[in-house]
């Protein structure tokens, strides 16, 4: 048994898939899918306090992030783009689920700011391209060590 992926299921098909998958709609208004667990937990890291908070509150990046994790896979995040213009050759990524997460989160919480949790998902993207150009970097300057 196949459990299905987060993500946009729309149609009479798509109803199957979630009532078989027992999962739950993000936000009222999207079509975009998840597993009840997910959402209860983007929904605890949304009240969660940042490292970095400077006023001590929460702000909803955490929600956002993690919620990015859900619904994107760590390749998807590598080689594309929130940008709905794309860039850079990077595909655009769902702009549908973009949305559902932007509000869902904001839904969270009237003092979260979009600009912030819209920053906080293009950065996991951006984040996962500078993690791995590290990446390659460090293992080109590594010494081959043929014996």
């Amino acid at each position: 048994m196949t459990i299905s992926k987060p993500g946009v299921f729309e149609g009479p098909a798509a109803r199957t898939v979630v009532e078989k998958d027992k999962m739950v709609l993000l936000l009222a208004g999207y079509d975009v899918y998840m597993y009840e667990y997910q959402r209860d937990l983007a929904i605890t890291k949304a009240n969660a306090i940042t490292k970095r908070s400077k006023t001590n509150t929460p702000n909803g990046t955490q929600c956002a992030r993690y919620l990015m994790d859900v619904f994107f896979t760590s390749e998807d995040m590598l080689t594309g783009t929130l940008n709905p213009n794309g860039k850079d050759g990077l595909k655009v990524l769902n702009q549908h689920i973009k949305l559902a997460i932007l509000n869902f989160t904001l839904s969270l919480n009237k003092n979260f700011c979009s600009n912030v949790i819209s920053t906080a998902m293009c950065n996991c993207c951006t984040g996962r391209r500078n993690q791995q150009r590290r990446s390659q970097k460090r293992q080109q300057q590594q010494p081959d060590l043929d014996i």
